[in-house]
C-alpha cells in the first residue's frame, strides 16, 4: 500500500467518522438542551456535591456488618483493601499457608463495617464475607 493510498483510505475513514458524529449531535442535542437546563444546573449540582463531600462516610451509612477472613484461600489480591469504602481492611505481614500475605481488620475499626459487600463481590477467591450483627449468631459445625 503506498503512502497515498493509505491517507486517502485514512481521510475516508476520518468522513465516516465525522458524519457519524454528526447524525448523534443531531439525535441527542435536542434531548441534552431539555435536560441540562432543568436537571443539571451546575449550580444545584455545585451545592449538593459540597453537602455530600462535608460529611464523613460514617455519619452518612450507619455501621452494622462484620468481615470474616478464609485465610487460607487469600492470594493477596489486595481487591478488598482497595474497594472498601471504610477503609475497615489493611494488609497485614501475616502469611498464610500459601505463602501470600492475608487483609487484616484495621485496630479501632471494627465495628466501621458499614456491610456493602464490595470485599465479598471483588474478592475473586471467595476469602472474604460480611455478615448482619443483628443477625443471629453463626454456629461452628
Amino acid at each position: 500500500m503506498t503512502t497515498s493510498t493509505f491517507l486517502k483510505s485514512r481521510r475516508q475513514k476520518d468522513e465516516v467518522r465525522n458524519e457519524d458524529k454528526a447524525k448523534i449531535t443531531k439525535i441527542f442535542q435536542p434531548l441534552h438542551k431539555e435536560f441540562s437546563s432543568s436537571v443539571l444546573e451546575p449550580e444545584k449540582f455545585n451545592k449538593l456535591y459540597l453537602e455530600v463531600k462535608r460529611q464523613p462516610l460514617e455519619k452518612m451509612i450507619k455501621a452494622r456488618g462484620e468481615v470474616f477472613i478464609v485465610k487460607d484461600r487469600c492470594k493477596e489480591c489486595t481487591y478488598c483493601v482497595e474497594y472498601c469504602p471504610t477503609e475497615v481492611l489493611f494488609m497485614s505481614d501475616q502469611i498464610n499457608i500459601k505463602g501470600y500475605k492475608i487483609p487484616h481488620i484495621v485496630e479501632g475499626k471494627e465495628d466501621s463495617c458499614v456491610l456493602c459487600g464490595m470485599c465479598s463481590t471483588v474478592c475473586p477467591d471467595f476469602a472474604i464475607f460480611t455478615r448482619d450483627k443483628a443477625a443471629e449468631p453463626m454456629e461452628a459445625n
